[in-house]
């Protein structure tokens, strides 16, 4: 008797889920029940000819094994411990109303923080290479999984669900005979080049021929080839006031790239100032050069916190970084936020952190 419901969702992730590709599609039908390539056909949205190619592609890797049975092909899953645990991902996956695809996306992700039975979105980001936003999704598309859930909001952290069948069985794959994978820890999963447009024109041009991967900021336009991705950033016609000023209202440019602009020592405060009247933001960017010098008072002296205290202009009340406000505000940057006439919804750890890496 065939598994009718859970093709039936093969079926509807094939037809409104992209990243479900064919070779997913067919591997989790076959997971399911063998098949033929006929009923393959008639199960998936798939055209023959695509079925075809992918039967052949999962055969070479030995996903698949075929059995002929008159004129017909049957199609069963391969035999091999990996392939076995692939099947079973695949068939809990759906169970749970999971995209196989995107579970496994995750997987060695997932295996460099199995150690870890509560993790915070600081200790996903040093071990992922992922940025700060980023491990905050990472996070939530763990409890959307089911494989992790909320252990605390503020910091955020999550507790690893280890004893789950389906976590076990990701693990198994990403680290075979319990073999530790190494971490390779870095700051950014990617090399990022800011280029003036007539460079990264150029640019564009040279990763192409020697195939170097690379990724355009601000697009969906990525290449894949050998190597280390490049984001090629272009450059705008701005000062480094202005670049502080635009990144500063993001999670990135407080945990790091503003940190990194001030390490130059080429920020102008008195310029800095100015332009932080114009724009009523004179209270944002003193409360955020009082914090780093509340960390390193090296980085910002405390004169360089004065000359904005002193300044009567732009103190109206405002938010600070939004964009984390679901995830509450911390209590030890309240003496901050009324001094400053602000509500801060910042990370002291992910700023003290950024300080001390740069």
């Amino acid at each position: 008797m065939k598994h009718t419901n859970v093709l039936n969702i093969i079926h509807i992730f094939s037809l409104y889920r992209t990243r479900m590709n064919a070779d997913m599609a067919i591997f989790s039908a076959v997971s399911i029940t063998p098949q033929t390539i006929q009923e393959l056909t008639s199960i998936l949205p798939l055209s023959r000819h695509t079925v075809y190619k992918s039967v052949e592609r999962l055969s070479r890797a030995n996903l698949l094994s075929k059995q002929r049975q008159g004129k017909k092909v049957l199609l069963s899953v391969g035999r091999g411990y990996n392939t076995a645990k692939l099947q079973e991902i695949c068939i809990k996956a759906l169970s749970r109303g999971i995209d196989p695809d995107q579970l496994l996306a995750q997987s060695k992700r997932i295996a460099r923080i199995a150690d870890l039975d509560v993790v915070s979105a600081r200790q996903v980001q040093e071990r992922t290479g992922l940025s700060l936003p980023a491990a905050y999704r990472f996070m939530k598309l763990l409890e959307t999984f089911g494989l992790a859930k909320t252990e605390s909001m503020r910091p955020v952290a999550i507790r690893m669900l280890k004893s789950d069948e389906l976590f076990k069985a990701l693990l198994a794959i990403e680290r075979p005979g319990e073999e530790k994978i190494p971490l390779e820890l870095e700051e950014r999963p990617y090399l990022q080049r800011e280029l003036p447009p007539e460079e990264l024109e150029r640019r564009l041009f040279t990763n192409m021929v020697t195939r170097i991967p690379f990724a355009i900021d601000g697009t969906s336009f990525v290449t894949r080839g050998q190597g280390k991705l490049e984001l090629l950033t272009p450059t705008r016609n701005e000062t480094i006031e202005e670049k502080f000023m635009r990144l500063l209202s993001t999670p990135e440019g407080v945990e790091d790239a503003c940190i990194r602009m001030l390490r130059t020592n080429q920020v102008n405060y008195e310029q800095l100032l100015q332009l932080a009247r114009k724009r009523r933001m004179a209270n944002v960017v003193g409360c955020y050069l009082d914090i780093l010098h509340g960390i390193d008072e090296q980085l910002i002296p405390k004169s360089v916190v004065d000359l904005f205290k002193v300044d009567p202009v732009g103190r109206r009340h405002a938010v600070f970084l939004k964009q984390l406000k679901l995830i509450g505000k911390d209590v030890s940057l309240s003496r901050y936020a009324i001094e400053w006439n602000l509500e801060l919804y910042l990370d002291l750890d992910g700023i003290a952190h950024g300080v001390r890496s740069t």
